[in-house]
């Protein structure tokens, strides 16, 4: 049945119940005055504006990847996504955290690499949105975790 609503349409309406709902738990939680105060916060801030809207090109373009991959039927492929993006937060985070890894580490990490070429290979076809998924999940870690910007006390509560 979800195969024949477009993944734009099921992405569309996850945004607007997405924000709709987080409007309202905002009001009920009476933490509208300080969302307002770090949205204005935000806008002063052009290098974070240009962070946070970048970030949400990439979950924007993992959420329509995941769902057009699971609405063609490919639901394998999907999980793949989810066991290569640890490997590439890894791979991000030594590359531009400068994180090191330790030989136990590392050697876990060529264990997990191991074993999702192995799965991608028994796929039969290169796994391109799985690949997708977890590069775009990536990079929109790395974006949030290098932006300077401290949420807010009412999104720690």
């Amino acid at each position: 049945m979800a195969g024949a609503v477009p993944a734009s349409e099921i992405l569309a309406y996850r945004i607007i119940w997405s924000f709709v709902f987080m409007v309202a738990i905002i009001a009920i939680l009476g933490k509208t005055k300080e969302v307002w105060t770090e949205i204005i916060s935000i806008l002063k801030r052009p290098k974070l504006i240009v962070a946070i809207s970048v970030a949400s090109v990439l979950i924007t373009a993992n959420w329509f990847i995941f769902i057009f991959t699971v609405n063609d039927g490919h639901v394998i492929s999907a999980s793949l996504g989810y066991y290569i993006n640890p490997l590439v937060n890894v791979l991000l985070a030594t590359v531009f955290l400068k994180e090191k890894l330790s030989r136990g580490e590392m050697l876990a990490v060529l264990s997990a690499a191991i074993g999702v070429l192995i799965l991608a290979i028994h796929q039969g076809i290169f796994p391109w949105a799985a690949i997708s998924m977890a590069v775009t999940f990536g990079l929109y870690g790395l974006i949030k975790k290098i932006s300077t910007h401290q949420r807010v006390g009412w999104a720690n509560d």
